[in-house]
């Protein structure tokens, strides 16, 4: 809705000095008139995609924010609840990124958490599976329609190819790491819970040492 207000005002704000720019120029030609209406839509349409996109994304990544997040886990929801159909989520965490900031300084390691997310963008490159900024250095997937079974083989694709892109290598001389968790949806878990599941399967492969993933199954996590 704010989007939407914002939209109209600049829209009658520049129809306005159109009109006083025509009573200025003494535009009479009807042809004329009609291109620069024209124009002047085409810019404002092109504002509002811009503006669009500074709303659903993380102005340092580009990937998609949490708000973003929330109306797909929620739409996800539904389809489950309704449905029975499944839905999966990959909690995903830079591995020792605090030694970056501490060691390179933040503008470093901006660099780096972009490229990461590049990498990641590149490697679910896909409509179902989107991928989003969760916190400093955490990015969530979240797979519409994905079982255990698909779940494991994305969360062992996105840490396997992550470790190859060697991302970060040109900023550190040295290339990070991610680890990262899966979850699936079960019937009775809330979107709440299913991160937290997939977060648990992170946690656990972190116990058993970083640069790798974990499959989080029915049954083995702690729910609250």
């Amino acid at each position: 809705m704010a989007q939407d207000n914002l939209g109209r005002r600049a829209y009658d704000a520049e129809l306005e000095r159109l009109q006083a720019e025509a009573e200025d120029s003494r535009m009479t030609d009807p042809a004329q008139i009609r291109r620069l209406y024209t124009a002047v839509i085409t810019h404002l349409q092109a504002q509002n995609a811009q503006l669009h996109q500074k709303l659903i994304t993380d102005p340092l990544t580009g990937l998609f924010n949490r708000n973003t997040l929330l109306e797909r886990l929620n739409a996800a929801q539904r389809e489950a609840d309704q449905l029975g159909i499944p839905y999966s989520v990959v909690f995903a965490d830079l591995d020792d990124f605090k030694k970056v900031n501490e060691g390179y300084g933040h503008p470093i390691g901006d660099r780096v958490l972009q490229d990461a997310a590049t990498t990641i963008r590149g490697i679910v490159r896909s409509d179902d599976v989107l991928a989003y900024r969760y916190g400093g250095e955490e990015v969530l997937l979240v797979a519409p329609r994905t079982d255990e079974t698909q779940a494991a083989r994305l969360v062992e694709r996105v840490a396997d190819e992550f470790r190859k892109a060697r991302v970060g290598e040109g900023y550190l001389g040295h290339a990070i790491t991610i680890t990262a968790g899966a979850a699936s949806w079960h019937k009775g878990m809330t979107p709440a819970q299913v991160i937290e599941a997939a977060n648990y399967g992170m946690r656990e492969r972190k116990k058993a040492g970083k640069d790798g993933h974990y499959l989080a199954k029915r049954g083995e996590i702690p729910l609250k």
